[in-house]
């Protein structure tokens, strides 16, 4: 009786043994398909967290600047209908008309309140109640750095109402008018700048020789790897109280998200 002799490269054909290169690319083409669906159950349970704030950005983007600014509930027409026509050169409203301690920027539609003087402790509990404003920085009327905070995004199922209040601060610009009412005093600031920072650049809070506002929130979108601040210079009225040198005791800038 003969006896068949059978090689290795008769039982790679017999049975299809893959190569090393078809090996690689299979478990490369595992790996691939793993990581999609890893990436794309992670990218929809972020639209799911955030889709709140990112719905805000899909309507400013879809009614365009104007129309966003225009298309008012009656709610905020008796407030941000009238300062979208103030010009700071003639004489004007007093904060009297307005709720005390808001902050008001008709161009995003934010008409919020504001809580003053919380500790670094308090800061995202207070957040609850609207934005906040950072203890011992410079009130309304001082030369020196007004520091506000607030959300741009936070989970849903959160209690709080001003859970997405920045979501649209990066679309203010260089002119945009912000308006804080405080003691019975109208204050009107224009956007200087805005500016992404690291959590680790705390000069953001530091005073200044002029009377400015300060609004941070996290950025991107619903995350917290960097902060957005958005600086704007008293405009109305003229006269501040002397220059405030007070002493940030803090060495991170918050995550608001």
């Amino acid at each position: 009786m003969s006896h068949i002799q059978i090689n290795e490269k008769d039982l790679r054909q017999i049975f299809k043994y893959p190569t090393a290169r078809q090996s690689f690319l299979f478990w490369l083409g595992m790996a691939a398909r793993y990581l999609f669906s890893f990436l794309a159950l992670f990218a929809l349970f972020f639209i799911l967290i955030n889709f709140p704030a990112y719905w805000q950005k899909i309507k400013y983007r879809a009614l365009g600047q104007e129309k966003f600014a225009q298309n008012l509930s009656p709610n905020e027409k008796i407030i941000l209908e009238p300062l979208q026509k103030i010009e700071p050169e003639k004489p004007i409203l007093t904060g009297e008309f307005l709720l005390q301690n808001r902050l008001i920027i008709p161009k995003i539609k934010i008409n919020t309140p504001i809580v003053w003087n919380a500790s670094k402790d308090e800061i995202i509990s207070k957040l609850k109640e609207g934005v906040a404003h950072y203890q011992g920085t410079s009130l309304p009327g001082e030369n020196g750095n007004v520091f506000i905070t607030g959300h741009s995004s936070n989970f849903w199922w959160d209690d709080g109402l001003f859970k997405q209040v920045f979501a649209l601060l990066d679309k203010l610009e260089n002119n945009d008018k912000i308006f804080i009412t405080f003691e019975k005093q109208l204050y009107i600031y224009q956007v200087e700048k805005a500016e992404v920072v690291s959590p680790s650049q705390i000069e953001v809070m530091n005073p200044v020789d002029h009377s400015i506002v300060s609004l941070m929130t996290c950025y991107p979108v619903g995350t917290t790897i960097n902060r957005l601040v958005v600086s704007a210079k008293q405009i109305y009225p003229e006269e501040t109280k002397p220059k405030q040198t007070k002493t940030i005791d803090n060495d991170f800038l918050p995550a608001v998200r």
